[in-house]
């Protein structure tokens, strides 16, 4: 399986067909004809012998509707080799493409964008957004849990303008031109079929909230740093599709984000958005940030 994530190329291996085939459908819209060098491999088992222990780093997962997974991942030059080992108990009463595989694929892929940063092959970070590209250059929808971040995206699939890049957790790296977006492999509530594998540069980013009118308001740098910060989770920390609490991550973690947040707002402008989802007037958005001229 050959797709392209984060704007790499790779190639995927996996020796457990029911997973394979759920990959293979649920990362169409990442495919591509070329490979490239980077290359997945998956293991999927059932049985302790899966996990040796002479290499790798082994990653626990809470249990999660009756199932328990241990994830033994280990780079090998350009090889990500990833063994998973999985447990069900007697309250699992889902299919594996209802839970397994869907929790799999975000776990999966986020160790990939991690492994991309330990290797120094990309500066990567995600942001917890609705990403959407317009005339060939990507904004940011962010803001906290059930501030309408997927609903925002259900009404941009509607637009002839708009290529959905994802509305979770959204992969950007950083080259000498500035931030670049990138549609995201980690599941949202959009299916993955349904986005537009495309990578554009960060045009600017919205700081979401419910209104009963839609209202656009400029944010000064120094303030959107700080609103940016809860949104950020960089691949060095990334174990899945959640974001993590400021006070889960090191000093040194910490600083790093602060220095991508701020960096981030001083290079593209940063909006308060009141957004009234029964009247959204997205063009009107996008022209008004075009023009710099607030919506009130």
């Amino acid at each position: 399986m050959k797709l392209q994530i984060a704007g790499f190329p790779i190639t995927v291996l996996c020796d457990h067909e029911p997973l394979h085939s759920y990959l293979d459908r649920e990362l169409a819209a990442f495919r591509t004809g070329d490979g490239g060098e980077l290359i997945l491999r998956i293991k999927l088992a059932e049985t302790f012998d899966v996990l040796p222990s002479d290499s790798g780093e082994v990653m626990r997962m809470a249990p999660v509707q009756g199932l328990e997974l241990w994830i033994r991942h280990a780079s090998l030059g350009d090889s990500l080799e990833l063994k998973v080992l999985v447990h069900r108990s007697e309250e699992c009463r889902y299919s594996d493409d209802e839970i397994l595989f869907p929790l799999l694929t975000n776990i999966l892929f986020s160790l990939f964008l991690r492994q991309l940063k330990a290797d120094k092959r990309a500066d990567v970070l995600s942001i917890h957004a609705c990403g959407v590209i317009r005339e060939g250059r990507s904004y940011l929808f962010t803001g906290s849990s059930g501030v309408g971040k997927s609903t925002l995206a259900l009404q941009l699939m509607g637009e002839p303008w708009a290529s959905l890049q994802g509305d979770d957790m959204i992969p950007l790296t950083r080259d000498e031109a500035g931030w670049v977006v990138h549609a995201s492999p980690l599941g949202g509530d959009i299916p993955r079929q349904e986005l537009s594998n495309a990578s554009a540069p960060l045009a600017a980013i919205f700081f979401l909230s419910h209104g009963s009118k839609t209202v656009l308001e400029p944010v000064a740098a120094a303030e959107a740093a700080a609103m940016l910060l809860e949104a950020i989770v960089l691949a060095s920390s990334q174990k899945n599709s959640t974001p993590v609490k400021m006070s889960d991550y090191e000093k040194g973690t910490l600083m790093e984000m602060m220095s991508n947040a701020a960096a981030m707002v001083e290079a593209v402008p940063c909006f308060r958005l009141a957004l009234s989802l029964a009247d959204p007037n997205l063009e009107e958005i996008f022209k008004a940030v075009d023009s710099e001229v607030p919506i009130i």
